[in-house]
Order: structure tokens, then C-alpha cells, then sequence
């Protein structure tokens, strides 16, 4: 073995025995969090029910679900299903557990880093941090709710944080770029939001290393080498499958704001969904859940920034740190920045998770000195409570919801199965919606939202929805929506006795009025 390969070795050995030597220190802290976030995730565990689009996968093929993953240029999770998930159903509980275990021990790796680059020394602090990571319901609370695709994610959020550790370790070539590219392209192919998680980790490395007079520049150059990289081989690697399978322009439909109207308007909007999640400020309708622990902590974050302002009399690095502060807030929405869109959901805000972390390692870095810093530990606190809360609260409104869909489902069959109505041979054709929406039932994402109430309620998801429940029904032409549509005259809003008729070759239950949503969509749906 040559000199370079045995140093190589020897690095590699060093690198190991510090992260065993990591977890050995940090055994107590790591358990605590893990504790923590089940706790966070009992309702979510223990209360079974379908969220929206799981109900596609209880019920389709094989080939159906492999080939809506390549639509959706999620290769990754296509290869998974072919390994390890039959139809991408998954396990519930089990599916749950491992992916709470792979979220958990993507911080663990993350903080292996940036306890040491942030001089963390307070137990307290490392535990926080930990904590929030896996505890934050806008995005976990939301990613956990596609239950059939959860452990890809959360096993490619760890790929992500090795991606990471590559690019800032002390020795490395060109060889480690690549490789570290390679993996973001693994990672982007379970889901495309990953990338921001990188950005975020690389960000804050940044400022971390400004604030310890650390070179900083070098780093930054290769995470946007890693990005470059990463983006070609996915976007390559999607041009061949698209050639082959199609597309189902999943990036494109609604989420590329560029070319949808006045440009500065287009950047301003995109700009203001950074204050609108950092704040939990409601704009154009879309609230965020958990908002007042993102208050909280970026109150708590914004009073340690101006300590640490007041801590040097240089003006240009007090510049400098604003600026920082500027670009880490917003380094979990460079991607939607760039896509010119404001639609930014929980669940493709993942990286909130670690920028959160990163601005509590430092609070403690900055306010562990000040006079008041126990009252401002308190609100860590508090934070974390909430946090747990609102993660409760949230499947178990969800579950409510479920529940409530469920009886409403059976209602609905039983008169039809009274009245003997021929519900196996003529299709149903459901108007309108029923329920409260999402926003009313206290939901986030999809958890809480109402298979009879969300798209104005769509036909084709409230047929898989009956379907998991045993009732075999089809969809009705855009002919007989039509002819649906020209009877409700003469019935009455369920549940009243005449919401439910039958035609010549259709059966109506007459939900609500019909709005023009739902008259477009549906006939959209059966062509």
C-alpha cells in the first residue's frame, strides 16, 4: 500500500473513531430526542387512518404505481417499491417506526458537525437542538402523512447529511464532489425538496465558519458545485425516463410562477413566503400550521442575532452577520425562489427542520452568557412543547376527520342498499362537496382533510375511498354528470330523505351545490 492510500486509511479510521467517540458523548442527548419525538408522534402511531392519495395506493397495480413514481420523476422510489414495497403500499406502524428512526438519525449526523462548528457545550442546548429537528409538525407532520413513501424520505434525508459531511471534511478531491453530487441525485430522486435540506446544511456550515473566522468561501463554492452537479444527473436521468414513460409535469402545473404574470410581482410573492412560514403569517389563504412555535423561535433567534451584532465593533462584520442571517432564513426557499412560487408546502419544506436547529445552536451559542438566559431557555421550552402539541393534535384531528368520512360513507351506502339502488351496475355520480374543509377541520397538508371535501370533492378519490371500505362503485360519464346535474333541482342536500335518486342509468346523491371546481374537475377526470 502506497503512502497516499495509507493516509487515506488512516483519515478515514480518524474520522470514524470521532463520530463513535460523537455518539458515545451525545448517547444521552440523542436518546432524549428520540424519546421526544415519540412522544411528539403517538397520535401518529397509534390512530390508523387513510389520508388523502394514500387511497390511491391501497387500491392500484403494481405497473400503476411504478409508473406514477417515474410521472412524478421520483425514480428513486420506483427502484424501492421494485426491492422492497409490492404496489408501494406500506406497513402501518412499522412504516411509521422507521421512518421516525431514519428522521432522527439524519440530525444525529447533521449535528456531528454543527455541534463542534456552533462551540455547543451545554447539554441543554445539543438536546433542544435535537429536539426540534424531529418534532417540527409544518413539515414532519406533513411528510408523515404519505405514509407510502416516508421511509425512501427519510433514509434519503441521512444520504443528504452524508452528501454533506463530504464536502466539509478536511481532506478531499474532486473525487468527493462527485460523489457527493451522485448522492444528491439518489436523494432527489426519492424527492425533489431534499436539495433545499443540502442548501440549508451548507448555509448554515457558512455562516458558522464567518462567525468562528473560519475560510468559508472554499465550502460554499463546492456545495454549489454538489448542486450543479446533482440537478444535471437528475434532470439527465428524467430526460430518459420521460422519453420512455411520459411525464405528468408534476414540477410544472402550478408551481413555476415565471410566465404566469408580472415578474416583480411574481419575485415579491416568492420573497414573502419566506416571512409568511418564518412568522406564520396567513397570505392568500394559506396558514401555517404550527405557527406559533416558528414565532417563538425566530423571536429568540432574531434577540441572540442582535447579541451577537452588539458583539463586535466592526461595521462591516456586523454587515456581514445580517446579511447571514439574511441568506440562512431564506436558504429553505432558494428552490421555490428560483421556480417563482409562493405555493410552498410543510411538506416540501423539510429543511425548516434543520434551520431551526441551526438557530437554536445559536441562541445557546449567544445568549448562554446574558443575565436573562434562563427566561429565554424557558421559551426553548415552550417551543419544543408546542411543537409536540401541535403534532398531536394534528393526527388526532385527522383521525377524526377519517372517522367522520367513514360514517358518512357507510350512511351514504346503507340508504343506497335500502333502497335497493343498483349501485354495482350503475355508476354514482356524487355533487358537490360535504364537510368542512381542511382549514376548518384544524388541518395541515392532507392530514385532516375530508375525502368528501377536498378538490370540491373529487369522484375519482371518493371511489378508491369506498373501495378500501368494500363498496365497488364506478364513475359516471361526463354525460351523466351532466345529466346529474339537470336533477338536483328536485332533491334536497344530504342528508335529507330525497338526496338520494336514481335514474335510468345513474344513482345521484346530491351533496351540495356543485361549484364550477368541481363541475370542471370531475369532468376531467372521466374524460
Amino acid at each position: 500500500m502506497n503512502s497516499k492510500n495509507k493516509s487515506r486509511v488512516s483519515y478515514n479510521e480518524h474520522n470514524t473513531i470521532k463520530f463513535k467517540k460523537y455518539l458515545y458523548e451525545n448517547r444521552w442527548n440523542i436518546l432524549v430526542s428520540f424519546v421526544f419525538s415519540i412522544i411528539c408522534c403517538i397520535a401518529m402511531i397509534s390512530l390508523k387512518m387513510i389520508n388523502i392519495d394514500e387511497e390511491t395506493w391501497y387500491l392500484s397495480t403494481k405497473k400503476e404505481m411504478s409508473d406514477l413514481w417515474l410521472y412524478q420523476e421520483r425514480y428513486m422510489i420506483y427502484i424501492y417499491n421494485m426491492i422492497f414495497s409490492p404496489c408501494g403500499r406500506f406497513i402501518p406502524i412499522v412504516s411509521d417506526c422507521l421512518g421516525l428512526f431514519f428522521w432522527n438519525m439524519s440530525g444525529v449526523v447533521f449535528m456531528y458537525v454543527f455541534f463542534d462548528l456552533y462551540d455547543i457545550s451545554s447539554k441543554y442546548g445539543r438536546i433542544a437542538a435535537l429536539c426540534w429537528y424531529s418534532s417540527v409538525p409544518l413539515c414532519m407532520g406533513e411528510a408523515f402523512g404519505f405514509g407510502f413513501m416516508i421511509i425512501p424520505e427519510t433514509f434519503a434525508m441521512i444520504i443528504v447529511a452524508l452528501a454533506f459531511l463530504l464536502i466539509i471534511k478536511e481532506k478531499h478531491g474532486l473525487l468527493d464532489i462527485v460523489f457527493a453530487g451522485a448522492l444528491m441525485t439518489v436523494s432527489m430522486g426519492v424527492y425533489q425538496a431534499l436539495l433545499e435540506i443540502f442548501i440549508v446544511a451548507v448555509v448554515g456550515w457558512c455562516f458558522g465558519c464567518y462567525l468562528k473566522e473560519n475560510k468559508w468561501l472554499k465550502i460554499a463554492i463546492k456545495g454549489v458545485a454538489v448542486c450543479v452537479i446533482s440537478m444535471i444527473l437528475y434532470w439527465g436521468i428524467n430526460f430518459i425516463i420521460k422519453k420512455y414513460v411520459g411525464s405528468a409535469s408534476y414540477l410544472s402545473d402550478g408551481y413555476i410562477g415565471w410566465g404566469s404574470g408580472n415578474v416583480i410581482r411574481v419575485l415579491f410573492m416568492a420573497c414573502a413566503n419566506v416571512i409568511r412560514v418564518s412568522l406564520g403569517i396567513t397570505m392568500m389563504g394559506k396558514y401555517v400550521y404550527g405557527a406559533w412555535a416558528l414565532r417563538i423561535l425566530f423571536v429568540i433567534f432574531i434577540i441572540a442575532v442582535g447579541k451577537s451584532v452588539m458583539k463586535t465593533d466592526d461595521i462591516k462584520k456586523r454587515a456581514v452577520i445580517v446579511l447571514g442571517v439574511i441568506v440562512l432564513v431564506a436558504s429553505p426557499f432558494f428552490l421555490y425562489i428560483a421556480m417563482g412560487t409562493y405555493k410552498t408546502y410543510g411538506r416540501m419544506l423539510l429543511s425548516v427542520a434543520l434551520l431551526g436547529a441551526i438557530e437554536l445552536l445559536f441562541v445557546f451559542k449567544y445568549l448562554d452568557g446574558i443575565k436573562f438566559k434562563k427566561i429565554i431557555y424557558c421559551f426553548v421550552g415552550i417551543v419544543l412543547l408546542l411543537n409536540c402539541i401541535y403534532m398531536n393534535l394534528l393526527y388526532y384531528r385527522g383521525y377524526k376527520v377519517y372517522n367522520n368520512d367513514v360514517v358518512t360513507a357507510k350512511s351514504i351506502m346503507n340508504v343506497i342498499e335500502e333502497k335497493k339502488y343498483d349501485y354495482t351496475n350503475k355508476p354514482i355520480v356524487f355533487v358537490g362537496k360535504y364537510g368542512k374543509s381542511l382549514e376548518e377541520n384544524g388541518g395541515s397538508g392532507t392530514i385532516g382533510a375530508s375525502f368528501w371535501n377536498w378538490d370540491d370533492c373529487n369522484m375519482s378519490r371518493t371511489r378508491d375511498f369506498l373501495g378500501i371500505l368494500g363498496y365497488k362503485v364506478m364513475l359516471p360519464s361526463s354525460a351523466q354528470i351532466d345529466e346529474a346535474l339537470g336533477k338536483i333541482g328536485d332533491m334536497s342536500v344530504w342528508p335529507a330523505e330525497n338526496a338520494i335518486g336514481e335514474m335510468d342509468d345513474i344513482i345521484i346523491v346530491y351533496l351540495s351545490s356543485p361549484t364550477s371546481k368541481w363541475i370542471e374537475l370531475n369532468k376531467s377526470l372521466v374524460g
